[in-house]
């Protein structure tokens, strides 16, 4: 089971990038990459755990965001485990 970092604060919930791409989807997830001098490709790397931001990027990726990525689970973002499929 994943547990997804979320911190509620007031009306504006802050999401990990996973948690980030499985509400918003892969359109919204381009655009603030782009918007953070960045590519899908490594925001999805992001995502899943395999590559993790600078605190410059990071910082990028939630000003993008317009404040729904939270900068700490940026940067300890967990590698997403795969699900398992009952044979």
């Amino acid at each position: 089971m994943r547990l997804t970092l979320i911190a509620i604060c007031g009306d504006n919930a802050l999401m990990d990038a996973k948690t980030f791409h499985d509400t918003y989807g892969r359109e919204r997830c381009e655009q603030v990459a782009k918007a953070a001098k960045s590519q899908l490709g490594y925001f999805l790397q992001i995502a899943y755990g395999h590559r993790r931001p600078s605190p410059d990027l990071a910082q990028r990726l939630v000003k993008a965001s317009g404040n729904k990525l939270d900068f700490v689970a940026l940067l300890t973002q967990k590698k997403a485990r795969k699900k398992k499929v009952a044979a």
